[in-house]
């Protein structure tokens, strides 16, 4: 180990976090290497409970990162806790609906309401929410993944109307719901490049089967899928 009373310790301290003179009284420089730190870590500073790791450079022990303790538990989640109105279009969120918790897209945000893509359940629906609540949303780097079959090909048109179906051109990609609360029954399709309600292209290629994956290591690693879903031929 070198010698660390020659040499100039330099702590860059954020402003949440001042050095006081008291504090620095009781630096304490562990005596050993701390291990799985990383190359060119010497050391590990603990200043009240503050954990610094330190390298050395031109005879100068300089700052790695601040550690908020060594022994604090690194927590990962899939899902951020937030609330409806705060979501946007495509983000992919976990919500309670009529009596459980759905999957759904969010597909508008209008003034007086969220228009919701559920995917949960047999059929695919849009539906209107105009009261905020609080729901999970992905967080970033989720991929759905369009699983190619037997019916995917230009210009097949046996799932236009077909609940759940993803279609795609040369550009977009569009999903088929059915409307909720409606009288007759109908369908609306989205477009999620264009974040809009439009027609389904006579060019395009329907994949009546998808799967959502949390990451891209996920899904090629063949990992376990948050959701799926395999449309029928609308009769």
């Amino acid at each position: 180990m070198p010698n660390y009373h020659n040499m100039k310790v330099v702590l860059i301290i954020s402003r949440a976090c001042l050095c006081s003179a008291s504090m620095a009284r009781r630096l304490i420089i562990h005596d050993r290497v701390c291990p799985g730190v990383g190359i060119g870590v010497l050391c590990v500073v603990t200043i009240s409970g503050l954990s610094i790791r330190i390298g050395m450079q031109y005879n100068e022990l300089i700052v790695y990162d601040i550690l908020w303790g060594v022994n604090e538990m690194n927590i990962y989640c899939q899902f951020d806790q937030t609330n409806l109105y705060s979501t946007l279009p495509n983000d992919l969120i976990k919500i309670h609906i009529g009596g459980g918790f759905v999957f759904a897209f969010v597909l508008k945000v209008m003034d007086d309401g969220h228009v919701l893509g559920v995917i949960s359940g047999e059929e695919p629906i849009s539906r209107k929410l105009t009261r905020d609540c609080e729901c999970l949303k992905l967080r970033a780097g989720w991929q759905l993944e369009l699983l190619s079959s037997n019916e995917s090909y230009p210009r097949n048109r046996k799932f236009l109307s077909s609940p759940g179906a993803f279609h795609r051109d040369k550009t977009n990609a569009f999903i088929t719901f059915v409307k909720a609360d409606e009288v007759f029954r109908s369908t609306v399709t989205y477009c999620v490049e264009e974040k809009s309600f439009c027609e389904i292209p006579q060019s395009a290629t329907p994949y009546p089967s998808w799967v959502i994956w949390p990451s891209e290591g996920e899904r090629l690693s063949g990992g376990k899928a948050i959701h799926s879903f395999s449309a029928m031929i609308e009769s």
